[in-house]
């Protein structure tokens, strides 16, 4: 799971909790990143390792001190789980229409459900996703579904 992109992160302290807007680009082992908070901007660089991220900052405020920092990206898990009950559901459907509508009917279903993977694709491009996972997963099952429509069409 990659870091990059814009994060809301919460710090709890002896203050209470402190939220601050991250922009991160990774490259490599390092990365770079941009933080705003209620005590002002601040850029910041460190190292990431697999999917852990560590670095510090210098801050004044309310005391100078120096701040060492590790996060773990753990991913979206309501995304993934909604995304994984979204398929499941597509695929009980198109099942279900094969076996009790006929093949025209579940041609059309395929034809139009490849609009779902096609917006997949979209979405993971504009957002600054893997160009491989964009076109060897989403856009290939695109593909895929308008292959399967012209064979239920044709039977």
């Amino acid at each position: 799971m990659s870091a990059d992109g814009n994060w809301k992160i919460t710090i709890n302290t002896p203050m209470g909790a402190r939220t601050m807007d991250v922009a991160i680009t990774t490259s490599g082992d390092t990365f770079t990143g941009a933080v705003n908070s209620e005590m002002g901007s601040q850029e910041v660089t460190g190292k990431v390792d697999g999917d852990t991220l560590t670095w510090s900052t210098d801050i004044t405020n309310p005391m100078p001190m120096k701040l060492e920092f590790t996060a773990k990206v753990d991913g979206d898990s309501a995304y993934l789980t909604i995304k994984g009950l979204r398929d499941l559901t597509l695929g009980i459907l198109g099942a279900a229409l094969l076996a009790f509508a006929g093949a025209h009917a579940t041609g059309w279903f395929m034809l139009v459900g490849a609009i779902i993977p096609l917006g997949d694709t979209l979405i993971v491009l504009r957002h600054g996703g893997a160009k491989a996972v964009a076109f060897g997963i989403h856009f290939a099952t695109a593909v895929l579904l308008l292959i399967s429509a012209s064979l239920l069409f044709a039977a």
